[in-house]
């Protein structure tokens, strides 16, 4: 898939060292994409293929998968016109944790993660708040901008137990050069109970994703996944 040119380069040495063939895997084969809140599911060089992780980002990971597959197992879909991945259990990435309200959890704490989440969330017309907390070595500016192009209302929160963690308020200063609503929670209980009868996205940190996901856990209405 695609790589930058130092990247390729690299890949390229390395394979000639090791006498190894390179599998090229064809984004522009990629074609019929229908990403939904619970199945990415697109075509490839003839096949449909659906896999239960969502995002544009994961239907060049699989396809990578698949051409490996092929080079490893021969005819490994045997000859199936849609082939469905084995259930795939990938935590806090784009991870769909509730209904009522549809509540997802996404590590994404750089540009590239929250370009990613944003497309998916545009995709699927989302329209909720966003509750956002992050560590002060990221480019908060640029994450903040590409969250802001999905919805305009962010409740801001300090990650727990973490020295690195920016403060509540810094990322709700922050925010406001790009949400029309900001809003600061004193904790993750308030975050939650701020955006309750919402759509909402848990983003910004991996910290914050793991520890608001183990209390979403302990709520009658989890979803199975």
């Amino acid at each position: 898939c695609r790589q930058s040119d130092d990247a390729q380069r690299v890949l390229c040495d390395v394979s000639k060292e090791r006498n190894a063939p390179q599998i090229l895997a064809d984004i522009s084969a990629v074609s019929n994409i229908k990403i939904s809140k619970n199945e990415t599911a697109f075509s490839y060089k003839g096949t449909n293929y659906i896999i239960n992780l969502l995002g544009f980002h994961q239907i060049e990971n699989t396809i990578i998968a698949i051409e490996i597959l092929k080079g490893i197992l021969k005819g490994f879909t045997c000859g199936k016109k849609t082939y469905c991945f084995p259930t795939i259990t990938h935590p806090a990435r784009l991870e769909l944790i509730t209904l009522n309200p549809d509540t997802f959890i996404d590590g994404a704490h750089n540009p590239d993660g929250a370009k990613v989440l944003a497309r998916f969330l545009k995709e699927n017309k989302f329209g909720g708040a966003i509750i956002f907390g992050a560590m002060k070595d990221k480019n908060v500016e640029e994450v903040l901008k590409n969250f802001s192009t999905v919805t305009s209302k962010i409740v801001t929160v300090t990650v727990e137990n973490m020295p690195r963690a920016l403060t509540a308020e810094y990322l709700r200063d922050c925010a406001k050069k790009y949400f029309k609503t900001c809003i600061v929670a004193t904790s993750y209980a308030e975050a939650l109970s701020i955006t309750q009868n919402e759509e909402r996205v848990i983003c910004g940190s991996l910290y914050l994703a793991s520890a608001i996901r183990e209390k979403l856990l302990q709520n009658n209405s989890l979803i199975d996944n």
